[in-house]
């Protein structure tokens, strides 16, 4: 009893400690997105979001090669002391950072994309990709290891030195997105790079053919469904900036960053509880599956008090947050702020599938969304503007949702019927 007690609390306290991290990981995030937002003017802010968009489809494939993996081989690899795994996460970080910076770098040169004025911003974004991964790869690293203190600190300093270098920017009169990709860039590498260093030691040829297929075939779904989920959420951001104006995308991606914070707690929970619900599963605690649904009550009641909270005081918070730049765009409060509702209710099913090994179900879920964006995207933006953008995304994140928990469901009632009926 007194075990299970200390493992209660054990798991709370860290817990809390990842949701604080991520919430000042976030927070970053946000406060640097909400200044250059009462910073920049419309058009260039809209430069920006559309270089960030793109940013998220690289970042997303990355995740779903390396990250999204980690989650699952490397808290295994930690139980059996494999210290060659971190070597082939390090060569997997660098070659694939590597081909997508490269990537996004050159298709800048494509004229037809039509992004003329956000080129400049891509240039850097893409430059600094690989920098500003590998803090990500430290974070996720430790959180694999069940060491979400140590990301706190981590975070810590790196959130320190982002905010000195936006401050040293603003007053200089050199704040600029291009030169916000810089500091963070520069920033990102300070802090990961003395513990990147260190996995060099342990590069080893056979085991990084072994863990790169490992992580391939596990990924394989989760980078395929990354970019059908690319199409689903971001995707609107960049119709929006072309099919009627950066300003508009600017006031889009202005509501839209309001929404971070469900987004980001979604997120801590599970940075946090997929690791831990592997290592449930893999010692056969099949009952632990039936735990997860806790997890999407526990979102959409915190999702549902944020919506209710933002769409009451809508016109008061745009107004505050952005200094009347957005004030025309408050009405798309509950579009943005629902978005991440209904995400969040299927945020249970989407650990259990991770657990499970099941990313397959996962694609299957953003084909089917993504199909929806591809077919009724543009024709609702050309018929109803940004409500219609607004509506399309909220329609795609329904569909995923409901895709996600209704294969999740029968893959676990499968697995139940499997196992042998105690006497």
């Amino acid at each position: 009893m007194i075990k299970l007690k200390s493992s209660i609390i054990n798991t709370v306290n860290k817990g809390l400690v990842s949701i604080l991290d991520q919430g000042l990981f976030s927070g970053i995030s946000f406060i640097v997105s909400i200044l250059l937002g009462r910073w920049l003017q419309p058009v260039a802010y809209g430069s920006y979001s559309v270089a960030m968009s793109i940013f998220l489809l690289g970042s997303g494939v990355y995740s779903s090669i390396v990250l999204e993996p980690m989650s699952v081989f490397g808290s295994k690899a930690q139980h059996n002391h494999s210290e060659k795994y971190s070597g082939s996460i390090l060569i997997m970080h660098l070659v694939l950072t590597g081909c997508v910076a490269l990537i996004l770098f050159l298709s800048t040169f494509l004229g037809f994309l039509g992004f003329n004025e956000s080129i400049s911003a891509i240039r850097i974004m893409a430059l600094t990709l690989p920098f500003v991964l590998g803090f990500w790869l430290v974070r996720w690293g430790l959180y694999t290891q069940s060491q979400p203190a140590k990301a706190l600190r981590v975070t810590i300093f790196y959130s320190t030195g982002i905010m000195a270098s936006i401050i040293v920017l603003k007053l200089t009169g050199l704040i600029s997105s291009e030169n916000v990709f810089l500091t963070t860039g520069l920033v990102s590498l300070l802090t990961s790079l003395s513990i990147l260093w260190g996995s060099r030691k342990h590069i080893h040829r056979t085991a990084v053919i072994e863990h790169t297929r490992m992580h391939w075939g596990y990924g394989k779904w989760i980078l395929l469904a990354s970019i059908l989920q690319w199409l689903s959420t971001q995707f609107y951001l960049v119709l929006v900036s072309t099919k009627i104006s950066l300003s508009d995308g600017a006031g889009y991606r202005a509501i839209q960053n309001l929404a971070q914070p469900l987004d980001q707690v979604a997120t801590a929970m599970g940075l946090l509880l997929i690791p831990w619900f592997s290592r449930k599963f893999a010692n056969d605690s099949t009952a632990s599956l039936k735990k997860i649904h806790w997890v999407s009550w526990i979102l959409g009641l915190i999702g549902l008090l944020y919506l209710v909270a933002a769409w009451g005081g809508k016109d008061f918070l745009v107004h505050a947050v952005y200094q009347g730049k957005y004030d025309g765009y408050a009405w798309l409060i509950p579009y943005m702020v629902g978005f991440p509702l209904i995400f969040s209710l299927s945020k249970g099913a989407q650990i259990g599938v991770r657990v499970l090994e099941k990313p397959g179900i996962l694609l299957i879920a953003y084909l089917c969304s993504g199909i929806i964006t591809a077919i009724f995207g543009p024709i609702l933006i050309n018929g109803y503007g940004l409500k219609g953008a607004a509506v399309g995304r909220l329609l795609s994140a329904v569909v995923f949702s409901l895709f996600t928990y209704l294969l999740y469901r029968r893959n676990v009632r499968e697995l139940m019927d499997k196992l042998p009926v105690s006497s």
